[in-house]
């Protein structure tokens, strides 16, 4: 398999040349960094890249790193992935509308963006199987093709998480649950606490500071101030408790 291809939007020249450093020691090859769209588009006419990482806000820029986002998954669909030093929440829904692959805030580790390019990458490749319903997790093993319908819950575990599947098959991926959450997003996986996300189709029982899950053995610590919402995400009978 030829190395990805990646192309690097950055204003901030340092961070760009670490980027591209960093990235060609792990054997990808970086296309060109570019600070502006008209940079970009130079880039992409020599060559298209497999994947892009780009700042949102770029300094002398006419465009935001979102609209060039927008300009190279139209010319491509390919893998996104933002990097910016503002964790605004608008700024953060306008990028969702791009559908990024990740989204990275400064100042990021690199072995954090080099989990992110792996994972990113095998995940776009691997939409045949449904992009809605499957996840490539980095393994000692190579890449494991997990059926997102099977992961019960995820654990946060220091600057790692454990993902742990119905039939109590875990791994560990080491990425915070912070960044591992964002691949854990769809309507039946629930962010209980810094600990915890749950898929809700294997709860059992909700009880006071308490979820109680399908095995009947494994019990997860509920917030007061998760629970309400928490609930939301069901049909509740309304009846009278029995005197």
């Amino acid at each position: 398999m030829p190395p990805l291809r990646i192309l690097i939007v950055e204003d901030i020249v340092l961070t760009a040349l670490d980027l591209r450093n960093s990235l060609e020691k792990n054997g990808y090859v970086v296309t060109a960094i570019a600070r502006n769209m008209e940079e970009v588009r130079q880039a992409v006419v020599q060559t298209l890249p497999d994947l892009a990482l780009i700042d949102i806000i770029l300094e002398g820029s006419d465009a935001s790193g979102i609209e060039i986002a927008q300009y190279l998954t139209e010319l491509r669909p390919i893998p996104i992935i933002y990097l910016t030093a503002n964790s605004e929440e608008e700024q953060f829904r306008k990028a969702q509308l791009t559908r990024p692959a990740a989204y990275l805030l400064k100042p990021f580790r690199i072995s954090d963006v080099i989990f992110n390019v792996e994972l990113a990458y095998h995940n776009f490749k691997a939409a045949d199987h449904d992009p809605e319903r499957h996840l490539m997790l980095p393994t000692n093993g190579g890449l494991e093709l997990v059926d997102l319908d099977e992961v019960a819950y995820l654990k946060a575990a220091g600057a790692y998480t454990e993902v742990v599947l119905a039939d109590g098959t875990t791994y560990l991926v080491s990425s915070g649950l912070g960044q591992t959450g964002l691949y854990f997003r769809g309507a039946n996986f629930f962010r209980l606490s810094r600990s915890f996300v749950v898929n809700i189709q294997y709860i059992k029982r909700v009880k006071e500071g308490e979820l109680l899950l399908r095995d009947g053995i494994t019990k997860i610590s509920l917030p007061d101030g998760a629970r309400k919402e928490l609930l939301n995400k069901f049909t509740i009978l309304k009846t009278k408790q029995p005197k």
